[in-house]
């Protein structure tokens, strides 16, 4: 039994009057409490010559040192000596035991898994069996789209249903009936073509919603009061939802005339011939009336700032967008790959593309050859870049081009188209060091109105093409 005194534990202190019947602790643990006692090996000096003895103590003082827990009173092995009087009785501290026990158990081989839903099948021994029950991911809402097609907004899922587009609950992905909270935006009755919802996107927390031939902008809030139709632009369609891509604070998308911006569709109203994707127009529509096998994959890179528009299949090229407004570089290229392409996602920020042979391979700046499979061989990606015809602020007027120098990071090829009815006219190719700056430049010695610049290299290692300089024959001498 435990003393209201036992109860009330301080830690040992030296030169302290402790009253029999108190407790302490130790300054080192050692899993024990000990109870002040009287020290019965101690025996009080005798008294003076005609006094009467003292009374019995009923508190001792501690010493300067604390005890020597494992010390014993001779003769008590309970006790342990303090200071004169004072000894302490050694007491296990109060403490909870734990036990564990077995519940369920499952058996030492797999049950017959059920493929019913709602069947169970019970795994191991009675009583401590195992039931299991056959359920499924599969959100069983009969107003759940069933799409793959998804966007998440405003704390909700977005998702085309035919011509509307439907929205969850807040919050909770599984509910798509719940009053006030669930619901539709009824984008058919904003279509005035085909009425059916083809993509979707998010624009600085709008959503945009495409049909085959038109552009709609919705307002979109946890509460479905709130939300609200913005615009409606005619004519703007796509019918690739896995092209939509969001680029710093733009949304790109392929249409059938080429790679479009919702800012410049938006703001223009139209395909505008000034968007982003107005360059390689020509280069995708020859791809989309060819390319029928698999739909075209837009992706963003944030580390470099790169908007990707890869064709699957039997095409094997992607067009690659760099856009960085800080170098003032808006560019495009384009990138052909070793094998088809399955499919292609941003995993940690990297872009991760599965081939048709089962492959997977992750873009990496450091490596200057594509694996064409894993463990086997290797492909180098010849680089090639190329100005349009350039007619020199005059046009139709024949110059006189007497050189050229490249300063680039490796020795290339460079050659020279001077006819723009025939674009494949162009002169033989010509080695170029990386840098012709100094010892005098290359010559060329060719007459043309206008005159289109290639830089070629093999792809074998890495390549960064910084300049070319022309020099041409004026009416002043060499410019």
């Amino acid at each position: 039994m435990t003393t209201a005194s036992e109860a009330t534990r301080r830690v040992w202190q030296p030169g302290i009057v402790y009253e029999f019947g108190e407790a302490v602790e130790p300054r080192t643990y050692t899993g024990k409490y000990y109870v002040a006692k009287r020290n019965p090996a101690w025996a009080p000096p005798p008294p003076p010559a005609g006094q009467e003895p003292a009374p019995p103590p009923t508190s001792g003082r501690s010493g300067g040192k604390e005890p020597v827990w494992t010390e014993r009173v001779p003769g008590n092995p309970l006790l342990i000596p303090d200071n004169e009087a004072l000894a302490w009785e050694e007491k296990p501290l109060p403490s909870i035991t734990w036990e564990i026990r077995k519940l369920y158990s499952s058996s030492a081989t797999q049950p017959t898994w059920p493929t019913t839903l709602g069947a169970t099948v019970v795994d191991g021994t009675p009583p401590n069996a195992l039931t299991w029950t056959c359920e499924t991911p599969a959100i069983t809402d009969a107003r759940c789209p069933q799409s793959w097609v998804a966007v998440i907004g405003a704390s909700k899922i977005f998702a085309p249903a035919a011509d509307v587009v439907r929205f969850s609950a807040v919050n909770n992905p599984l509910d798509w009936t719940a009053r006030q909270d669930a619901g539709f935006l009824p984008t058919g009755m904003q279509a005035s073509g085909d009425p059916e919802v083809r993509a979707l996107g998010l624009y600085r927390g709008n959503l945009v919603a495409w049909t085959n031939s038109s552009m709609q902008v919705w307002q979109i809030d946890p509460d479905p009061q709130r939300m609200t139709l913005l615009d409606v632009i005619q004519g703007i369609g796509c019918r690739w939802p896995r092209s939509v891509a969001a680029m710093q604070s733009d949304l790109f998308f392929l249409s059938p005339q080429g790679v479009r911006s919702v800012s410049v569709a938006a703001g223009t109203g139209s395909l505008a011939a000034g968007d982003v994707g107005t360059p390689i127009d020509a280069l995708v529509e020859q791809i989309l009336r060819t390319q029928t096998d698999a739909d075209p994959i837009g992706v963003y890179l944030p580390n470099d700032g790169q908007y990707w528009l890869i064709f699957p299949g039997s095409a094997r090229l992607a067009f690659v967008l760099t856009l960085s407004p800080a170098a003032g570089v808006v560019a495009w290229s384009r990138y052909t790959f070793p094998w088809e392409v399955a499919d292609a996602i941003i995993h940690e920020g990297e872009l991760v593309i599965r081939a048709t042979n089962r492959g997977l391979y992750k873009l990496d700046e450091s490596a200057a050859m594509d694996d064409v499979e894993q463990g086997g061989s290797r492909a180098a990606i010849g680089v090639v870049v190329q100005w349009p015809w350039l007619d020199f602020g005059s046009p139709g007027t024949d110059k006189g081009f007497t050189g050229f120098d490249v300063l680039a990071t490796a020795p290339c090829r460079v050659s020279f188209g001077y006819d723009e009815n025939y674009i494949d006219r162009f002169t033989r190719s010509i080695d170029a060091p990386s840098g012709s700056r100094v010892g005098g430049f290359l010559p060329l010695h060719c007459v043309a109105p206008s005159l289109s610049v290639r830089v070629s290299h093999s792809g074998a290692e890495p390549f960064e093409l910084q300049a070319v300089t022309l020099y041409m024959q004026g009416a002043g001498g060499p410019q």
